[in-house]
């Protein structure tokens, strides 16, 4: 990811808790309801690239970060948040 987003500003700060919010976070990535939700409410798509032609093109135009930077406060707040978890 790119040097101005940081993960821990948008993570719990205690231990156990950002182990469960990493986790549920990894799992929200991966559910596909959720995900074109997000797409849904925000606009934002990605697909994991499928080549190594794919990887290069999306790290050189920082299309999964950009992603992520969108993704991480809209887990926070339309997921976690109803989970019970807190927000950094």
């Amino acid at each position: 990811m790119s040097e101005d987003f940081d993960v821990p500003n948008f993570a719990p700060a205690e231990p156990l808790m950002f182990q469960k919010w990493a986790e549920r976070l990894h799992l929200a990535l991966r559910e596909a309801d959720i995900v074109r939700r997000f797409a849904t409410e925000t606009g934002h798509t990605w697909n994991p690239p499928s080549s190594l032609l794919d990887t290069s093109i999306d790290e050189a135009v920082g299309a999964a970060s950009a992603y992520m930077k969108a993704f991480v406060p809209w887990f926070n707040v339309n997921i976690w948040s109803d989970m019970g978890g807190d927000h950094a």
